[in-house]
């Protein structure tokens, strides 16, 4: 008897150890599971930052406004860039619609608008929520290069799919209430600010990026990390 409940003492610890094994890896293969997307999302917003650059060089070093609406944004847009935009198909619209799909004649793809992070159904037409996971910030949209603090101001950033997030998606700061900025039960995610390990992925006027907490992030001008113009 003594040696059947030896023997029983032995094989639950030998089919306890895989378990006891998993349950110490889930938690580093997630970690390491969510870096890489943090990485994948970085190398998008560094194309786009370039694709930004492009556009500005061509527009007086303005980056391009939020919506495009006016007959002489539009003008603009279509003759910089009119190959591009005669030779229609589903992601080049008869007339840019908003900042993001301006740069479609320079990115050539719309997939560096999805953060690998999204688990929202994404689109193609620009005028439909979804064509990108990423905000322009509407402090400098319009605006030139040259007249910001460059090295301290959010240009782009990490967002969310479900939200308004049409070629339009623009940001000027945090949520009030980063408990109320989620999706739906169907598509739960965090709050963009949380996006990534409980950060998210800034990129800067000058190109840099940085992944930073919420409470690292200011409205203020003047600040390090911040929304506002000085």
């Amino acid at each position: 008897m003594k040696r059947s409940k030896k023997r029983l003492l032995i094989i639950s610890s030998l089919l306890a150890v895989p378990l006891v094994a998993a349950a110490i890896a889930f938690p580093i293969f997630a970690r390491a599971r969510e870096n890489a997307r943090k990485s994948s999302c970085r190398t998008n917003l560094k194309h786009i930052a370039l694709i930004l650059a492009l556009y500005a060089k061509d527009f007086d070093d303005r980056l391009p406004p939020v919506a495009l609406h006016s007959a002489d944004e539009v003008h603009r847009v279509r003759t910089a860039n009119r190959k591009a935009w005669e030779t229609g198909g589903n992601q080049v619209p008869g007339s840019p619609f908003g900042w993001c799909d301006a740069l479609y004649p320079y990115a050539k793809s719309t997939s560096i608008y999805q953060c690998p992070c999204e688990v929202s159904d994404s689109t193609d037409s620009p005028t439909q929520r979804g064509y990108t996971d990423y905000w322009l910030n509407t402090h400098v949209a319009g605006k030139k290069r040259a007249g910001l603090n460059a090295a301290t101001i959010f240009m782009i950033g990490d967002g969310n799919g479900h939200e308004q997030s049409n070629a339009r998606y623009s940001k000027s700061a945090l949520p009030a209430n980063l408990a109320e900025d989620r999706s739906d039960d169907l598509h739960w995610q965090p709050a963009w600010p949380l996006r990534h390990l409980g950060g998210a992925n800034y990129t800067f006027v000058d190109g840099h990026i940085k992944w930073l907490k919420p409470e690292a992030v200011s409205t203020a001008p003047g600040a390090a990390y911040t929304f506002a113009p000085h």
